[in-house]
């Protein structure tokens, strides 16, 4: 069951990814303004050199929560890295619940069950991934808020 999940998730996502969806759209943040909106809250390492394929990539990880964010060179290599989040994400689940956003230049999803918090953002060329535990989860919103993802 958990397999069929993971594979549903997965294919509603490469729907998402490819433009499928509303006429809404979401201003992506280059990673300068990220680290200028987030940096201030939380201690940021610049992972670029780790990361071939982008332009710029910050993580953030301590006992509660980790999340990531990456710019990238072209869209197209952010949606597999979403992809591989999402499906990283959905294989470390049991019963998990997904609620899942999308328009014209952005797709998120949130996989969560009664231990895990897991949110995806993709806009443009941009990716913001978070992951938690339940209890942990308004802090994890809090940053997908800070840049209107």
């Amino acid at each position: 069951m958990k397999k069929i999940l993971m594979v549903a998730a997965i294919l509603v996502s490469v729907l998402l990814v490819s433009g499928c969806g509303k006429n809404e759209t979401r201003t992506a943040v280059t990673a300068a303004k990220f680290y200028n909106k987030v940096g201030e809250s939380y201690k940021l390492t610049d992972i670029t050199s780790k990361m071939g394929y982008v332009k710029k990539a910050y993580a953030f990880k301590n006992d509660d929560i980790y999340f990531y964010f990456y710019e990238g060179n072209r869209s197209f290599d952010m949606g597999n890295i979403y992809l591989d989040e999402l499906e990283n994400a959905a294989s470390t689940m049991t019963n998990q619940e997904e609620e899942i956003s999308k328009g014209e230049n952005f797709s998120s999803i949130i996989l969560k069950d009664e231990n895990n918090y897991c949110r995806i953002a993709y806009v443009e060329n941009t990716l913001l991934y978070a992951k938690t535990n339940a209890a942990n989860k308004d802090k994890a919103d809090e940053i997908f808020e800070m840049i209107g993802y």
